[in-house]
């Protein structure tokens, strides 16, 4: 298993995404507990991500319609907030916002740019104009040792 890496990494939504198909509605915090609860005890060595970065995530959800609201919950006490319920909005559970929503709702034409990389397009057209430079570079070192 692929394990997101980082504040608000690419994955986590994914399994915010998972988590909100498997229970139906959810808050924030719920999710978190869930993907919390589900990447803790994999490795010694991953920290799974914070409240505030699902919080993020859950704000560039529903600001890419990705997720809506879908009532209240209740809290224990009167003087708290109550709990915001989301779901995945029918027919997005497989956008390509999930796989990086913060970058898709901050900078949507870089998301777009992401997208469409191919590694072996950028390597042909890249890849001999760079072997152009060092061979001009490595003829230009040999000129100054001769002075």
């Amino acid at each position: 298993m692929d394990l997101p890496k980082g504040w608000g990494a690419p994955g986590t939504a994914g399994l915010v995404r998972d988590h909100l198909l498997e229970v139906g509605a959810d808050s924030s915090y719920g999710a978190w507990l869930a993907v919390k609860g589900k990447l803790e005890g994999l490795d010694r060595e991953y920290v799974p991500p914070s409240r505030d970065s699902i919080r993020v995530i859950f704000w560039a959800l529903r600001k890419l319609g990705m997720i809506e609201r879908v009532g209240e919950e209740p809290t224990r006490t009167r003087t708290w907030l109550a709990k915001v319920l989301y779901r995945v909005t029918p027919g997005r559970e497989k956008a390509a916002e999930w796989e990086n929503p913060i970058l898709a709702a901050r900078d949507p034409a870089r998301f777009k740019e992401t997208r469409g990389f191919r590694r072996e397009e950028f390597l042909e057209r890249t890849l001999p104009k760079l072997l152009e430079g060092r061979k001009r570079w490595l003829e230009g070192m040999k000129g100054d040792k001769g002075s």
